[in-house]
């Protein structure tokens, strides 16, 4: 199992393992926020440009791109729906935090911000005339989405109030997020925001590989059952012109009728 194995890991690397990881990214983002809202520093300062950190050294941005908050909104509703968006993101995160351990959520976060960063730099290789940088928007909302894809994994039948209203499944709020993920991944508008919804998805499925696996096993063993089931169990209606029984469609309504004394059974699509 790979999480197994990435948990053997944990004793090794114990020291560098950052409890409450998700506090210190809002905590950080707020700070900033702050920072940026007061015109202290720039927000261009601040972004990862894999050109600059070659070309100037400013090796920074390496680093602080991942403390720019999602948006930079004025007072007011904006601000709200900040603030709303860094709270659910660290209690769904600490969720997962508690249930996998600090260490492994750490290597979750960490390994899309290492990824994110070393695409960055090899996208320099691709000629373009855009500048590559990696959006704080799309990695934000890319990693809040595959944390929240880990609770629903984890969790599916918990529920959450849709618009603080609406008493919604976690799974079935996962499923919605899949589409609008997929929508704003088909209207990236540069390659590097795909790149970074890629990897996203790729540590997801890195990290719950195993469940993916096992769960498609289950579904082909079940799916196997139920043909096996069909195939012993003797039907108690059989059409006599199309050939379906009640086991092979049950949604079917069958009738009799009386032929040369002989009771014969139809379907109520071949009956007519």
């Amino acid at each position: 199992m790979f999480l197994e194995r990435l948990k053997q890991l944990e004793p090794k690397y114990k020291d560098w393992t950052i409890e409450n990881l998700a506090f210190y990214i809002v905590g950080l983002q707020a700070i900033f926020y702050l920072l940026l809202l007061s015109g202290f520093v720039s927000l261009e300062s601040l972004l990862l440009i894999p050109s600059k950190v070659i070309s100037e050294g400013q090796i920074w941005r390496l680093f602080t791109f991942f403390f720019i908050p999602p948006a930079i909104p004025n007072l007011g509703m904006g601000l709200l729906y900040l603030i709303i968006n860094w709270y659910v993101f660290v209690i769904i995160s600490q969720y997962l935090e508690t249930y996998w351990g600090s260490f492994l959520f750490n290597l979750y976060c960490l390994s899309v911000l290492a990824l994110s960063v070393i695409a960055a730099f090899l996208a320099l290789l691709i000629p373009s005339e855009m500048l590559v940088f990696i959006n704080p928007q799309v990695f934000f909302y890319s990693l809040f989405f595959i944390i929240f894809l880990a609770f629903a994994v984890i969790n599916p039948e918990y529920e959450m109030l849709l618009f603080f209203v609406l008493p919604l499944k976690v799974k079935y709020l996962a499923m919605l997020s899949c589409v609008f993920y997929i929508l704003s991944f088909i209207g990236a508008v540069t390659l590097m925001d795909k790149i970074i919804m890629l990897i996203c998805i790729f540590t997801f499925v890195l990290f719950f590989y195993d469940l993916i696996i096992l769960t498609l096993k289950q579904r082909k063993r079940t799916q196997s059952h139920q043909k096996q089931s069909q195939r012993t169990e003797k039907a108690m209606h059989t059409c006599k012109q199309c050939g379906k029984s009640d086991i092979s469609d049950p949604k079917l309504e069958f009738r009799y009728r009386n032929e040369a004394g002989e009771p014969i059974c139809y379907c109520n699509q071949c009956r007519n």
